[in-house]
Protein backbone atom coordinates (compact mmCIF):
# COMPACT_ATOMS: atom_id res chain seq x y z
CA UNK A 1 0.00 0.00 0.00
CA UNK A 2 1.74 3.55 -1.16
CA UNK A 3 0.95 6.53 0.30
CA UNK A 4 1.72 9.20 -2.18
CA UNK A 5 5.03 8.02 -3.28
CA UNK A 6 6.28 6.40 -0.19
CA UNK A 7 5.38 2.65 0.88
CA UNK A 8 3.14 3.00 3.98
CA UNK A 9 2.58 -0.94 4.23
CA UNK A 10 3.06 -4.54 3.32
CA UNK A 11 1.11 -7.57 3.69
CA UNK A 12 1.74 -11.14 3.10
CA UNK A 13 -1.53 -13.77 2.59
CA UNK A 14 -2.27 -17.11 1.85
CA UNK A 15 -5.80 -18.97 1.12
CA UNK A 16 -6.27 -21.86 3.12
CA UNK A 17 -9.29 -23.76 4.18
CA UNK A 18 -11.18 -21.21 2.70
CA UNK A 19 -9.89 -18.31 4.93
CA UNK A 20 -7.67 -15.80 3.22
CA UNK A 21 -4.99 -15.73 6.26
CA UNK A 22 -3.34 -12.28 6.43
CA UNK A 23 0.21 -13.56 7.86
CA UNK A 24 2.73 -10.46 8.00
CA UNK A 25 2.00 -6.90 8.68
CA UNK A 26 4.51 -3.99 8.22
CA UNK A 27 3.25 -0.55 8.45
CA UNK A 28 4.70 2.92 8.82
CA UNK A 29 2.23 3.99 12.46
CA UNK A 30 -0.77 1.41 14.31
CA UNK A 31 -3.36 4.23 12.98
CA UNK A 32 -3.72 5.37 9.20
CA UNK A 33 -1.31 3.18 7.59
CA UNK A 34 -1.94 0.36 9.00
CA UNK A 35 -5.90 1.14 8.60
CA UNK A 36 -5.16 1.24 5.02
CA UNK A 37 -2.51 -1.40 4.75
CA UNK A 38 -5.19 -4.22 6.24
CA UNK A 39 -8.25 -2.63 4.17
CA UNK A 40 -6.21 -2.86 0.98
CA UNK A 41 -5.43 -6.45 1.89
CA UNK A 42 -9.11 -7.55 2.73
CA UNK A 43 -10.42 -5.82 -0.55
CA UNK A 44 -7.87 -7.81 -2.18
CA UNK A 45 -8.77 -10.97 -1.11
CA UNK A 46 -12.45 -10.19 -1.70
CA UNK A 47 -11.99 -8.97 -5.30
CA UNK A 48 -9.88 -12.17 -6.19
CA UNK A 49 -10.79 -15.41 -4.24
CA UNK A 50 -14.79 -14.33 -3.38
CA UNK A 51 -15.69 -17.78 -4.33
CA UNK A 52 -13.56 -19.63 -2.36
CA UNK A 53 -13.28 -18.15 0.83
CA UNK A 54 -15.49 -17.35 3.60
CA UNK A 55 -13.43 -14.76 5.13
CA UNK A 56 -10.25 -13.04 5.86
CA UNK A 57 -8.61 -14.05 9.12
CA UNK A 58 -5.78 -12.67 10.97
CA UNK A 59 -3.86 -12.66 14.42
CA UNK A 60 -3.37 -9.66 16.31
CA UNK A 61 -1.34 -8.03 19.27
CA UNK A 62 -3.24 -5.75 21.34
CA UNK A 63 -1.50 -2.39 19.24
CA UNK A 64 -3.48 -3.69 16.32
CA UNK A 65 -6.73 -4.13 17.85
CA UNK A 66 -8.25 -1.16 17.83
CA UNK A 67 -8.35 -0.30 13.93
CA UNK A 68 -8.83 -4.38 13.39
CA UNK A 69 -12.22 -3.95 15.17
CA UNK A 70 -12.92 -1.01 13.55
CA UNK A 71 -12.44 -2.95 9.86
CA UNK A 72 -14.88 -5.41 11.31
CA UNK A 73 -12.54 -7.91 12.49
CA UNK A 74 -14.07 -10.11 15.70
CA UNK A 75 -12.42 -12.38 18.10
CA UNK A 76 -12.36 -15.99 17.21
CA UNK A 77 -13.00 -18.01 20.58
CA UNK A 78 -9.79 -19.54 21.26
CA UNK A 79 -6.65 -18.71 22.78
CA UNK A 80 -2.57 -19.68 23.03
CA UNK A 81 -1.10 -19.79 26.79
CA UNK A 82 2.43 -17.86 26.45
CA UNK A 83 4.93 -17.90 29.22
CA UNK A 84 7.61 -15.69 28.96
CA UNK A 85 10.99 -15.12 31.21
CA UNK A 86 13.67 -12.87 30.64
CA UNK A 87 17.09 -14.78 29.51
CA UNK A 88 18.71 -11.85 31.04
CA UNK A 89 18.84 -9.23 33.97
CA UNK A 90 19.34 -6.16 31.48
CA UNK A 91 15.48 -7.25 29.72
CA UNK A 92 12.79 -6.41 31.70
CA UNK A 93 9.84 -8.46 32.32
CA UNK A 94 7.20 -5.64 30.98
CA UNK A 95 9.51 -5.48 27.69
CA UNK A 96 8.62 -9.51 27.42
CA UNK A 97 5.21 -9.60 28.69
CA UNK A 98 3.08 -11.92 27.41
CA UNK A 99 0.49 -9.41 25.51
CA UNK A 100 2.94 -7.72 23.54
CA UNK A 101 3.53 -11.32 21.62
CA UNK A 102 0.88 -13.01 19.77
CA UNK A 103 1.09 -16.90 19.19
CA UNK A 104 -0.19 -18.98 16.16
CA UNK A 105 -1.23 -22.94 15.85
CA UNK A 106 2.65 -22.60 14.21
CA UNK A 107 4.03 -21.65 17.36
Amino acid sequence: MKRGDELAGVVSSSVRDRQCLIGDVLCADLEEALRATLAAACNFAHANAAATTKKVAMLVCDAMLPVAEKLGFKRDDYDFLLVTAPLSPAVSSEEIAPDRWYCSPND
